[in-house]
Formats: structure tokens, C-alpha cells, sequence
């Protein structure tokens, strides 16, 4: 048994003649992997990452690439992947004041400048008259607001 994003059970190990893996990729929604942990008192690798939030886009790109590297070190064939999806992802979408920058930081860089760092960290960007439509990254989940665009840039 083990604690999903939290910690594996022994008995879902490897050992030197294991033949047959089961892999699993999953998203854990990061309040719920830090909130249990922290009453059941564990701090686990797996918790650290999870509780920071990962890519949600990743999941089945990442058991592809797992399933591969396996098959090349290792060897043998890969099985039929099945794909549960519970949620559908939500983008995230943000207007950004451009004017709001320089009221912040006390400095100004010009809004080319300011396309580009955006489109640099993989920002989606859209100009309208007084904001930028930002369409944030999914490997992003840390950027909930206007402000948290600033602190990329501060």
C-alpha cells in the first residue's frame, strides 16, 4: 500500500528479478498532497514535489518517456496505455496591466522588452488596448494573478 503523491508501499518495489512493472503517472492536486501530509506527519520526496504543483499537461507525456527509457535500459516490450482523465485542464488566463510594471518596480523597460520576457517564459500573449491577454503555462500553477507576473520580473 502506499499514499498516492505522498510516499510508495514496499510492495509496489523493484527488486533485481522483477519482470513485469506497472507504471503509473497521476496528477495530485497540491492543497490536498500538502494537507495530508502534514496531519499524517510524512515529508517525502514525492511530497515535495507534488505539494508545489506539477505540469497537469505532462502526466502522459511523462509515462511515454518513463515506458521508453525503460524499454531501452532494460528491455522487453511496452503494453497498451490506458489514460484516465478525471478533470478536464482549465487554462488560465490573465490580463496584465502594462503600465502596472513600472507603478510596482519604480523602473520602466519598454513593452517590447516586456513581450519578450513574457514570450521567453512561455506566456501566450495577446495586446489589447491598456492590458496584455496572457495565457499562462500549464507548468505555471504558481501564477494565479496580475501581481505574481510582476514577481517574475522583479
Amino acid at each position: 500500500m502506499g499514499l498516492g503523491g505522498i510516499i510508495g508501499g514496499t510492495r509496489s518495489g523493484t527488486e533485481f528479478d522483477t519482470k513485469n512493472i506497472l507504471l503509473e503517472s497521476a496528477y495530485f492536486e497540491p492543497r490536498s498532497i500538502r494537507s495530508t501530509a502534514k496531519k499524517l506527519n510524512l515529508d517525502t520526496d514525492a511530497k515535495f514535489r507534488f505539494e508545489r504543483g506539477i505540469d497537469p499537461l505532462s502526466i502522459e507525456d511523462g509515462l511515454n518517456k518513463a515506458a521508453l527509457l525503460i524499454k531501452e535500459i532494460c528491455g522487453g516490450e511496452i503494453s497498451k496505455i490506458d489514460v484516465q482523465r478525471v478533470d478536464k485542464y482549465k487554462e488560465k488566463n490573465i490580463n496584465f496591466e502594462i503600465e502596472l510594471f513600472e507603478k510596482i518596480s519604480g523602473f520602466k523597460i519598454s513593452n517590447k522588452e516586456i513581450l519578450k520576457i513574457l514570450n521567453d517564459l512561455g506566456f501566450e500573449v495577446k495586446r489589447d488596448k491598456k492590458f496584455l491577454k496572457l495565457k499562462v503555462p500549464s507548468w505555471r500553477p504558481d501564477i494565479i494573478q496580475e501581481i505574481d507576473i510582476l514577481e517574475l520580473h522583479i
